[in-house]
């Protein structure tokens, strides 16, 4: 809406454009999320090159968050098992909950869980 003047200011998760001009308002770090009782491991951390053996849910294709986790396996050289790509944060939440999968979700989106 901004792109096309309908709107002179806009809120999003995270945006690179080269016609606009981005604030950062808050930082929201990236939290590996699993299922708490079922999920692939029960430690408070994990290897890399473990979680890229999980099922993993990635979620908004494109977007900087996707890019994000995409560029740090690619980086060290492995390649995630992607379960499932969903569209939105909370579809990826939600799956987690089911022990679908594992996501690297904002933290903001699963604070209260």
């Amino acid at each position: 809406m901004v792109l096309n003047e309908e709107a002179e200011i806009g809120l999003a998760r995270s945006l690179q454009h080269p016609m606009i001009e981005t604030i950062s308002l808050r930082d929201d770090p990236l939290l590996l999320v699993a299922h708490p009782v079922q999920g692939p491991t029960r430690a408070r951390h994990a290897r890399l090159e473990q979680v890229a053996a999980w099922p993993l849910i990635f979620y908004e294709r494109g977007s900087s968050d996707w890019t994000l986790t995409h560029s740090l396996f690619r980086r060290a050289g492995l390649v995630p098992n992607i379960a499932f790509e969903v569209d939105t944060i909370e579809t990826a939440k939600r799956m987690v909950e089911r022990d679908l999968g594992s996501a690297f979700l904002p933290q903001l989106a699963v604070g209260r869980e």
